[in-house]
């Protein structure tokens, strides 16, 4: 079967899971709002203009829900987050569309990345003083539809039979790119820490895992591999604050399988370039530093704004010297210059932004730069440090604090972009606060199934 016509039928299936899911949770608005984020890709392939639809519809009912909720009365509880995202959005819209005359569509689009999950944030504010017991059905929630995710990830593997492609990122990512690939993996996984304490015991919790895992392989994003196990340890170990030998040993002996694994799975990390290519360290280890930092010319300079991790440190170097500053550094370029997905010609030129000419290599915080400058970049992280100060667990808040700024600062930033993705990390902030005493004593155990 060509790409189309696995396309077609994956994006089908994905469909009918989802009317399974509307029929089956149709009591509540909320879950419908959670549910159009978490098909969100094939309502964007069937749908004409389907991404721009999808933002208008789940603006709308986001802020119905904002309404029907009575937030605002919570105003004491929630107002330094509300003024913080206040200020952001008008600089947001400021720059955008004052200032460089942006297009509104797209400005909204963009900008409706962050509202949703903003409002969602403040609706799980609501559930958690109101209604405690409504976050464990809502988990409930989140488990069928995380294991949606895994099922979908097999599927596709068994469809293009182990052809890698990243367009398919679950039924939630759109189908010309998979960024999440890597992102959703990592933050499911904080879901389950959260629900077991990662005490994960059976055959099934872990195929249940592997399933996580195999969305990132699928999607050919080679940063999950490694990523996934670390931040495994990282939980159990510093998180959980309870060495559980058996769970720990297996993870450490898994990890250099899942790297042999790794390198002749992805095709960009062997010579032969394809599935099940030959196991070369030194190849992959130099792929992995050019991709990173940068090439080098015959001379051995590197050559700038090539890489993620070269981006980000060429952006620092500018930011340093003050002589550089202009009005494009302290405003940026605005939202549609910097993201529209087909504007690559300015990308080219090395003299563009301080040499960086490679959008694809951009990490989330070189894009924000450009995007909305010094000003932007420092109203965005405060409101993200503010952001998690609802996580009572201080272990676990810096914990999901460094694997989202991880993702911003050397990837491509699908936790904060990626609006389903988003809202799980929320939720399982909110949720956290049911499971972790402040002090780290696990309240709870989870009933499912899977994990």
């Amino acid at each position: 079967m060509g790409f189309t016509t696995v396309q077609l039928t994956y994006y089908l299936i994905a469909l009918v899971l989802m009317l399974w899911m509307m029929w089956r949770y149709r009591q509540s608005l909320f879950l419908l709002l959670l549910l159009l984020l978490a098909f969100n890709g094939p309502l964007s392939y069937f749908l004409p203009s389907g991404p721009q639809i999808m933002r208008v519809v789940t603006t709308i009912l986001a802020t119905y829900l904002l309404l029907q909720y009575n937030v605002f009365k919570h105003w004491k509880q929630l107002q330094g987050f509300v003024i913080l995202f206040g200020i952001l959005s008008i600089y947001f819209f400021y720059v955008s569309l004052i200032k460089w005359h942006d297009g509104l569509l797209f400005t909204f689009g963009q900008y409706s990345k962050y509202y949703v999950p903003f409002v969602c944030y403040l609706l799980f504010a609501v559930l958690l003083k109101k209604s405690p017991q409504s976050l464990e059905y809502i988990n409930v929630f989140f488990r069928e539809l995380i294991f949606i995710q895994v099922l979908s990830g097999v599927l596709k593997a068994i469809m293009l039979n182990m052809h890698f492609w990243e367009g398919m990122v679950g039924t939630f990512g759109q189908p010309q790119g998979g960024g999440a690939g890597t992102s959703f993996p990592l933050v499911a996984l904080a879901w389950i820490c959260v629900n077991t304490n990662m005490n994960i015991q059976g055959w099934k919790s872990w195929a249940f895992l592997g399933g996580l895992l195999l969305i990132g392989i699928m999607t050919g994003k080679r940063a999950v591999v490694v990523l996934f196990p670390v931040f495994f340890i990282l939980f159990a170990l510093y998180v959980a604050r309870k060495k559980y030998p058996k769970m720990v040993m297996t993870v450490i002996i898994l990890a250099p399988l899942l790297f042999y694994l790794g390198l002749r799975l992805t095709p960009t990390l062997n010579p032969e370039k394809k599935v099940w290519g030959s196991f070369d360290i030194e190849y992959a280890l130099n792929y992995g530093k050019d991709y990173s930092m940068g090439e080098t010319d015959q001379y051995g300079n590197r050559e700038k704004g090539v890489g993620r991790v070269g981006a980000t440190l060429l952006m620092w170097e500018w930011i340093k010297d003050v002589d550089n500053y202009d009005m494009h550094s302290w405003y940026g370029h605005g939202v549609e210059r910097i993201y529209k997905s087909n504007d690559f010609e300015h990308y080219y030129d090395k003299d563009y932004n301080f040499g960086i000419n490679h959008r694809g290599s951009m990490t989330g915080v070189v894009m924000w730069y450009l995007a909305f400058g010094l000003i932007g970049l420092i109203l965005f992280m405060i409101y993200y440090w503010f952001f998690f100060k609802i996580v009572k667990y201080q272990r676990l808040r810096f914990a999901l604090y460094g694997m989202v700024m991880f993702d911003f600062i050397l990837y491509n930033a699908q936790m904060i972009r990626e609006p389903f993705v988003c809202v799980l990390l929320i939720f399982v902030m909110y949720y956290s606060r049911l499971k972790y005493t402040n002090k780290g004593t696990f309240i709870g155990t989870s009933n499912s199934k899977y994990i």
